[in-house]
């Protein structure tokens, strides 16, 4: 199904009946693979929803593709699709929006459930695993090593528009930050958040997360010792145990 926001189509899908739970995509075909295999989730009312850019929603290049205004529509969109408390599940760039929607949609949200989660959107910023962080390391080499990620996957060409996703990161990431990053570090989000992190992500990290974690009041982190960025397809028994127990209340 879509939704016609601002001129833009946004596909989303919708499983089952409950209480909503809205799962980000960058790729509609990983997350539903992954999140119906939650067997507690079948109690919930699942809504796939694809970030534009990705899956069956448009891209678009007027405007300039930016963070804050895809944040814009997800926050139109969710005002159509939801009508009382959901939970809000993201990974990796949508997880940075989902941190994004949490800022507005506080007191709209039962539960907060990010896994590898973008949290500083210039690359070249973050601590990343495996990457010196010296004067070595260049900008080209932190963003070459998320576009070999991209191409890494078999999804990735398949449901993302490259295209799109360099416009919205080009001139040193300017339209990719989004303008609240700043405030996530010092405001207090009481929803109850899971984190769900690999300690080998070479692609966003783990530390900046575990310091973020300071504004959130209800949070608990997981670290898994032995997983990177693809956490979500090489720890699938981990992922289904972490999520099981935050969705079972």
């Amino acid at each position: 199904m879509k939704l016609r926001i601002c001129d833009k189509l946004i596909n989303y899908e919708v499983i089952g009946s409950g209480r909503p739970v809205v799962v980000l995509c960058l790729n509609h075909t990983l997350m539903k693979t992954c999140f119906e295999r939650i067997p507690c989730l079948q109690k919930f009312q699942r809504i796939y929803l694809d970030i534009p850019g990705t899956g069956a929603s448009s891209a678009f290049y007027q405007p300039h593709p930016s963070s804050d205004y895809l944040l814009h529509l997800l926050l139109l969109a969710l005002k159509r699709l939801v009508s009382e408390p959901f939970y809000l599940c993201g990974y990796s760039y949508a997880g940075y929006l989902a941190l994004g929607i949490t800022t507005y949609f506080e007191n709209n949200i039962k539960g907060l459930f990010l896994v590898c989660p973008v949290v500083i959107a210039a690359v070249n910023q973050r601590k990343l695993a495996g990457i010196q962080q010296n004067h070595f390391t260049s900008k080209k080499r932190a963003a070459d090593v998320w576009y070999q990620h991209l191409r890494s996957l078999d999804y990735a060409t398949k449901e993302v528009d490259l295209h799109f996703w360099q416009s919205l990161q080009c001139q040193n990431y300017k339209y990719y930050r989004l303008s609240v990053e700043p405030a996530l570090k010092k405001i207090q989000i009481a929803v109850p958040t899971l984190f769900l992190l690999g300690k080998r992500d070479n692609i966003v990290g783990y530390e900046d997360q575990v310091r973020l974690s300071n504004s959130f009041s209800n949070i608990a982190l997981a670290i898994l010792n032995d997983a990177g960025h693809k956490l979500l397809l090489c720890k699938k028994h981990q992922f289904l145990f972490y999520a099981a127990h935050f969705f079972k209340y």
